[in-house]
């Protein structure tokens, strides 16, 4: 059985310190691309978040980003062994996360098998903010993923 570790951006803009990361929307959205419910969600995944603070507005629409910070968040991550932690498969969601692990270029849901068991992949981040999430054969193909991955955690 692997374990399945979610790591998303930041808190949203009305986070609360008791806020456990990637629920709400973003939680309900994973729940139905795993195809399963909000309680078996939460059970069978760990999920952080790179940097503890909303990074405030963007010029236009969306969050700022500080590419150094969440870099040394990911360090500071990396560190503690989070994307070492054996039979688990580490989820990066979005491109902002995975630059801030030096995965750069990686094509979204290939999985890089790392020496110690684990697996780390990324995926576009679950908002829906992206331009990707239109078209119907990409939410397809993101409906295979967390699919096999949910099996792969609860088999």
């Amino acid at each position: 059985m692997a374990r399945i570790i979610l790591i998303g951006e930041a808190p949203g803009k009305n986070w609360k310190p008791s806020d456990v990361p990637l629920l709400g929307r973003i939680g309900k959205r994973l729940a139905i691309l795993m195809g399963t419910n909000e309680y078996n969600y939460r059970w069978h995944t760990r999920r952080e978040n790179l940097l503890q603070r909303w990074p405030g507005p963007a010029r236009g629409n969306g969050s700022a980003w500080n590419a150094k910070l969440a870099a040394r968040a990911a360090a500071r991550m990396e560190r503690k062994g989070i994307l070492g932690m054996p039979d688990s498969i580490v989820i990066l969601l979005g491109r902002r996360v995975a630059r801030a692990f030096r995965f750069h270029e990686s094509p979204w849901f290939k999985e890089w098998p790392q020496a110690n068991g684990a697996t780390i992949v990324v995926a576009p981040h679950p908002s829906g903010a992206s331009r990707w999430w239109n078209d119907p054969r990409n939410w397809n193909e993101a409906c295979r993923f967390w699919r096999g991955i949910y099996a792969r955690a609860t088999e």
